[in-house]
C-alpha cells in the first residue's frame, strides 16, 4: 500500500512492506545513515505520471522511490539518509515546502520527518530522519515527491538532459527532454499545471482556441485524476478572460474577463466542471485551482509477521 502525504508544493508518501531477513540487534542510542536503495528515480507530472520529455518552463514533481531493507530489523529512531538533488532544478524555499512530516494509518503517529535545503540557485539537499515508527518493523520503503521546476541556464535546451541524484555514496541518474517555446500553428485546446507554493492547491490552466476556429456552441469538459481520488475544484477560483496571443500563445493583451454565469459548471462531488464557450471571438484562456486532499496514512508488517495473501 503506497499513502501520500501532501504538504504545500511537496508531496511524500512512504510504504512498508512484509517479509525479510531480520538484522542484528544494536544500541538503541545509536543512531546511524541508512543504507538506501534507489528503486526508481522520474520526473512526474501534476497527475504523478512518469514523463521523459518537459517543457521547460513547466512544475513538475521530482520522484524518487528508495529501499531501505538492508537494514533488516535494524532500524532505529534518528537513523537518517541524505539525498543531494538536481543542481538543474529549483525547489521551493517557503518553509511547508522545507520541513514535512509521514504520518502513521492512524493519521497522527509521525513515521519520518523530512528536511529540505534547497540551494536558491539550483539543487540542495534533503535529509529523511525516522522516527521511533520503523524499529521492529522490516523492509522499509518509501517514495518522496519533490515539486521542483528547471534551472533554464544549466539546462541543454531542445535536447536530452541527463539528471543525477546522490544518495549517500551512491548516484543514480535518468534523461529527460527538455524543450522551449515553439510557434503554434493549429492548436484548438492545451492544458498545463503547476502547484501552489505554501498551498495544497495546484492551478491550471487551459489556452482555449488559439487556432481562432468557429468555435460557437462547443464545450469543454475536463475533470481531476480522472472524476477519481480526493482533489477537488476550488469554488470561486474559475476565472474565463477573452486574449490576445502571440505565435508562441503567451498572452500580449487581456481584452475582458468573462461572465461565467450560464456558462460554468461544476459537478456536485467538485472532481468535474462542464463550460460553454458560447460564441468566442477570440482566443480565450480558462484557470481554475486544484485542493488537493491530504492522505495521510501508510501500513507496514512488524517484525515476526507475516503478509497476508
Amino acid at each position: 500500500m503506497i499513502a501520500y502525504v501532501v504538504f504545500g508544493a511537496l508531496a511524500a508518501a512512504i510504504v512498508l512492506l512484509g517479509a525479510g531477513t531480520v538484522a542484528a540487534a544494536r544500541e538503541a542510542s545509536a543512531t546511524q545513515p541508512v543504507d538506501v536503495a534507489v528503486e526508481r528515480f522520474s520526473i512526474q507530472d501534476l497527475s504523478h505520471r512518469d514523463v521523459d520529455r518537459v517543457y521547460y518552463a513547466s512544475r513538475f514533481y521530482l520522484a524518487m522511490t528508495w529501499d531501505a531493507s538492508a537494514a533488516g530489523q535494524g532500524l532505529r529512531a534518528a537513523d537518517h539518509f541524505d539525498v543531494t538533488l538536481p543542481d538543474q532544478m529549483r525547489f521551493p524555499e517557503d518553509s511547508a515546502a522545507r520541513d514535512f512530516d509521514l504520518y502513521g494509518e492512524d493519521g497522527a503517529t509521525v513515521v519520518a520527518r523530512a528536511h529540505v535545503d534547497p540551494d536558491p540557485e539550483g539543487g540542495g539537499t534533503v535529509r529523511m530522519t525516522l522516527t521511533d515508527w520503523v524499529e521492529g518493523r522490516r523492509n522499509v520503503r518509501g517514495s518522496i515527491y519533490l515539486a521542483a521546476s528547471f534551472v533554464r541556464s544549466r539546462l541543454n535546451m531542445d535536447g536530452r538532459n541527463t539528471v543525477q541524484a546522490t544518495v549517500g555514496d551512491k548516484v543514480t541518474s535518468m534523461e529527460v527532454e527538455v524543450f522551449g517555446d515553439r510557434d503554434i500553428h493549429d492548436e484548438v485546446l492545451a492544458k498545463w499545471g503547476s502547484p501552489d507554493t505554501g498551498s495544497p492547491t495546484a492551478s491550471w490552466t487551459m489556452r482555449i482556441n488559439r487556432r481562432g476556429a468557429d468555435l460557437t456552441g462547443a464545450r469543454v469538459d475536463d475533470s481531476l485524476s480522472e472524476g477519481s481520488g480526493g482533489d477537488t475544484y476550488v469554488p470561486g477560483s474559475f476565472v474565463l478572460r477573452q486574449v490576445e496571443m502571440d505565435a508562441k500563445g503567451r498572452v500580449t493583451r487581456v481584452v475582458r474577463t468573462v461572465d461565467l454565469a450560464g456558462r460554468l459548471s461544476t459537478a456536485p462531488d467538485g472532481r468535474s466542471f462542464s463550460l460553454d464557450l458560447g460564441d468566442p471571438a477570440a482566443s480565450l484562456v480558462a484557470l481554475a485551482a486544484a485542493a488537493g486532499h491530504r492522505r495521510r496514512s501508510c501500513s507496514g508488517e512488524r517484525g515476526g509477521d507475516r503478509p497476508r495473501a
